[in-house]
């Protein structure tokens, strides 16, 4: 065993020498903006410039989308100079760039920034633009959203969206057109999504559909309707009907037309940004940094993580007082669903002095998933606070974990600098407020939060829980212990103090905390006598899950969700999950996130 151990550090040690031989003559810099930071072997001129179109396209979407959802942290860009150094961290034969998301990060890939291939960084920017929206869309509508704004020209105070794009408009005359229902069903291990002599016809009449969806006259008044039927989950030929009042055929005919006009229509938004967004600072990366960032790089990507594994060892082995690399390897094997050996390599990093708040935030969850002492997790919490006292999601964390053990008033301290909430953050937020004020027999208090609470529950259990308390209080006549649990209600004996509660915080208010998760596609639905499972297709492995009542799982960013028994379509979802130990099940359903 040590043998091996031995002879796979050397292995990687060959391979990370061998990687640091082939950049050893390049100069790597670092380029970052107020949003953006971007690694690339270009010139300073070129990452600048092409940041400042990064910022640029970023401050359009916030400005001119209704939920306003762009990334908060700065986006990572890796920027290759030459199709050599890319491939060996190219996506598929037919990728220039690609957008891919992480635990830790999103990271947006790229051959190389020419001014002529500005257009595919935009495009891959929105496709992480619909993903923080957390818009589950079909293939052919997030390509076709990412190819229409691609198009985005700045103009001054002013850009233009919708200018035709050449190589779509050749494809569509040169080509056959696909079968439009196929082009609806194409997955992501499609030809048509991979294989580059195919994948143009697919580009190319996906970007026609959404054009003529979103700016034509005649179609464009009905595109956001279209695009939330479509995130709902309702296949394209019932969307398109549904909203158009259409059906395929009548719409491909409409397509067939628009793209043979002699001109298109664009549109104009205004675009205004500070100085400040657009200052760039440039700085030299040392080779432990872009080792490190190639590495996380390779790490994101399933059929590249034992290379990656391999990289990280061996940076680490270098750097033994380093905790960036064990950060990496930490949501490394977070990424593998190794639990412990996530916890481990996270556990050494904050050993180390990180003072990565998201990093600690995360190590927090799993050490509680994990069953560690309630004290161990409140410590990891306090650091994140510490460093970010605007961190609602740790300040509610603590909260929760301090009302399991009856301490109520700091409960209350916890989260009392918080103002303002995401509605994701809401039913946490005020159901834990509503039973530390009212185990402080703060009774009027205790019902406002109730009720506010009641308002963002989202599942049958939850709001049931918080009519029990709402019952509870109204007809509290006398102080009373209520517990936070799904017995909430109960009465016990003691008139003079409070007792703590007998049994922790209901685990629906405790399930986004550490649950491990994976993203996979839908597969089929078991029903019968009772027994509800999900079968979901995780790359080549089949997972199953457990769920009591259907009603009763947390459904995120889809509404009225309906269930049918046998096989289904695939659907991309997370499963937030809690482990069991039963041969047939991989877990039980606690979330399903859309």
């Amino acid at each position: 065993m040590f043998l091996r151990h031995r002879i796979s550090i050397s292995f990687a040690l060959l391979v990370l020498f061998a990687g640091k031989s082939a950049f050893a003559s390049q100069r790597w810099v670092s380029v970052t903006t107020s949003h953006f930071e971007m690694y690339t072997t270009n010139s300073e001129k070129q990452a600048i410039r092409a940041l400042q179109v990064f910022e640029q396209v970023r401050y359009f979407f916030l400005q001119n989308s209704k939920n306003k959802q762009v990334p908060e942290g700065r986006v990572r860009i890796i920027a290759f100079s030459s199709e050599k150094d890319y491939k060996p961290y190219r996506l598929n034969s037919g990728a220039f760039a690609y957008y891919l998301p992480s635990r830790e990060r999103d990271y947006i890939v790229m051959q190389d920034i020419e001014t002529d291939h500005h257009q595919t960084a935009v495009h891959e920017y929105t496709h992480l633009v619909v993903e923080h929206a957390k818009m589950q869309l079909p293939i052919w509508l997030n390509e076709g959203l990412a190819d229409l704004y691609s198009s985005l020209e700045p103009h001054g105070q002013q850009a233009m969206v919708g200018r035709p794009l050449p190589s779509r408009i050749g494809t569509l005359r040169e080509q056959k057109w696909m079968d439009w229902n196929t082009l609806f069903a194409v997955g992501h291990d499609s030809p048509f999504y991979n294989e580059r002599e195919k994948m143009s016809i697919f580009y190319a009449q996906s970007w026609a559909l959404t054009h003529m969806l979103a700016l034509s006259p005649a179609y464009m008044p009905k595109f956001s309707q279209f695009l939330l039927t479509m995130a709902n989950g309702t296949s394209t030929p019932e969307a398109l009907q549904h909203v158009y009042g259409k059906t395929v055929l009548e719409i491909s005919k409409d397509v067939a037309l628009y793209v043979q006009q002699t001109s298109l229509r664009a549109a104009l938004y205004n675009l205004t940004l500070s100085q400040a967004d657009l200052n760039a600072r440039v700085t030299e990366l040392s080779d432990f940094q872009i080792n490190l960032a190639l590495a996380d790089l390779l790490a994101s990507r399933k059929e590249t993580r034992l290379e990656a594994r391999r990289r990280l060892l061996a940076l680490a082995n270098q750097n033994p007082q380093s905790s960036e690399a064990e950060e990496s390897l930490g949501y490394l094997a977070w990424q593998e669903d190794n639990g412990p050996e996530a916890r481990k390599h996270l556990s050494l990093a904050v050993e180390r002095g990180s003072k990565n708040s998201r990093m600690i935030y995360d190590l927090a969850g799993l050490e509680q998933a994990g069953g560690a002492a309630p004290q161990a997790v409140i410590d990891l919490l306090q650091k994140v606070i510490a460093q970010q006292p605007n961190h609602n999601d740790a300040r509610i964390f603590l909260a929760q974990l301090e009302t399991e053990r009856g301490h109520y008033e700091s409960a209350l301290a916890a989260i009392a600098t918080i103002h303002t909430v995401q509605p994701e953050q809401a039913f946490r937020f005020f159901s834990v407020a509503a039973y530390s004020q009212a185990n402080l027999q703060h009774l009027e208090e205790a019902k406002s939060l109730a009720e506010r609470a009641l308002q963002y529950a989202k599942t049958p259990a939850e709001r049931g829980q918080i009519e029990q308390l709402l019952e509870s209080l109204s007809r509290a006549s006398h102080p009373v212990t209520l517990a936070a649990n799904p017995d909430i209600g109960k009465e016990t004996q003691s008139a003079d103090h409070l007792l703590a509660p007998s049994e922790p915080l209901p685990t629906l208010l405790k399930r986004s905390q550490g649950l491990p998760r994976v993203l996979g596609r839908t597969k089929a639905f078991e029903c019968g006598q009772g027994v509800f499972r999900l079968h979901l297709q995780v790359g080549s492995r089949e997972m199953v899950f457990g769920m009591g009542n259907p009603q009763d799982v947390l459904v995120r960013n889809v509404k009225d969700l309906q269930w049918s028994c046998g096989p289904l379509s695939p659907r991309e979802v997370t499963v937030v999950y809690e482990p069991t130990a039963t041969a047939q099940l991989d877990g039980t359903i606690s979330e399903l996130i859309f």
